[in-house]
């Protein structure tokens, strides 16, 4: 048999794996991605050539976050070859979604899978709370005795389960799981390290909650896990075995009828800084923030743009420009050097540039046009 190609969702590369490999984890050679190797299909040159096309380097967050949602990075235990991937074990048992509603997603699965180390490692590398990528931590899920409130308990641990000194950009897999420590107090194997991440600006009291009963006789049990934020829970059921079932398809529709309003993928320390400059009128509503990248992110919500149905705010520690929805706008976005430099330019103030990332840039775009602003790009 011919080896397989198949293309790497993040860089692009295509990359080649043994003939015949199906239902397990893969790594790629080229930018070191993990990800779900699909089912087996016929690749032409003119599929390859479609994919090329349809995924770009440089493509936009929200494609890259849909394949990302299909294909969740797993790590493996093996260096790759350049060019090559690394192969892991499939996760050997599905999830089940047990219930799901505005508070969250639930899932049920056998404790036993608290043992698999690609289990353990499904979860989306994104702050569970407001779905950043960068400037994150990694913190340890606590999976309390069924009917104890593990909310309390993972508080009464917090300074243990705290990973602030791990560099989450550069730990993976095993080394990554190697590094975190045992949750103190609970039985085996809920004691096993299992990692979600908040980035710098959030903090995730509330946000995931686990649940596990282990009979003492026969050493079997089941684990619960309560994930408030539903495009983090979905993509971990993608990543932990139970993407393309008839749950899934339901989940996604789900979260589709249930749009998450702006203001609440803001982290919280953000919001309280925005809310320092920025108070809304009767009837306004917010639809979006984009900071100004030319300062630090901790620094996030102290400048940058903010986006009403009513305004345009601009804010810095010295100024404040604002423009109403009516007023006609004239924006630009070059890219220079890699930097992208927001230009604005309304009938009684000019922004004449400030950094954005590409992020930021996609969210002032989502926001001006949902808001409906007379403005035009140049």
């Amino acid at each position: 048999m011919r080896d397989r190609h198949v293309q790497c969702p993040i860089c692009s590369a295509i990359l080649k794996v043994p003939p015949g490999l199906s239902n397990c984890y893969v790594r790629c050679g080229t930018c070191t991605h993990r990800f779900r190797l699909p089912r087996r299909i016929a690749v032409t040159d003119d599929a390859i050539a479609d994919w090329l096309y349809q995924v770009r380097p440089n493509q936009d967050e929200e494609q890259a976050e849909e394949i990302a949602a299909d294909q969740e990075a797993v790590p493996a235990d093996e260096e790759p070859v350049s060019g090559q991937t690394a192969v892991l074990p499939a996760i050997s048992e599905n999830i089940r979604l047990v219930h799901v509603d505005d508070k969250g997603a639930t899932f049920e699965f056998s404790a036993h899978k608290l043992t698999e180390a690609a289990f353990r490692c499904a979860m989306p590398r994104r702050c569970i709370r407001c779905g950043r990528r960068s400037h994150l931590e990694a913190h340890i899920i606590v999976y309390g005795q069924m009917m104890q409130d593990s909310f309390s308990f993972e508080t009464g641990h917090s300074e243990n389960l705290s990973i602030t000194g791990i560099d989450a950009l550069r730990l993976s897999g095993t080394d990554l799981l190697d590094a975190l420590p045992h949750v103190p107090g609970a039985p085996p194997p809920a004691d096993m390290p299992m990692p979600y991440w908040l980035c710098e600006m959030c903090t995730g009291t509330g946000l995931i909650s686990g649940q596990v009963q282990i009979n003492e006789e026969t050493g079997q049990g089941t684990c619960r896990l309560v994930i408030r934020n539903l495009k983090i829970a979905e993509e971990f059921l993608v990543a932990a075995g139970g993407g393309g079932t008839t749950e899934h398809a339901e989940f996604v529709r789900y979260i589709a009828s249930r749009q998450q309003h702006p203001w609440e993928s803001i982290s919280e320390a953000v919001q309280h800084r925005i809310g320092a400059w920025y108070r809304p009128a009767k009837g306004e509503h917010f639809v979006g923030y984009v900071p100004d990248r030319d300062y630090p992110r901790s620094q996030d919500g102290l400048s940058g743009i903010v986006l009403s149905n009513y305004r345009m705010i601009y804010h810095t520690r010295m100024r404040q420009r604002e423009a109403m929805v009516g007023d006609k706008i004239r924006l630009e976005a070059p890219e220079t050097s890699g930097r992208i430099r927001l230009r604005v330019k309304t009938p009684t103030w000019e922004l004449r540039r400030m950094t954005v990332d590409r992020e930021g840039l996609e969210e002032f775009r989502r926001a001006i046009k949902a808001a409906k602003f007379n403005a035009v790009w140049y």
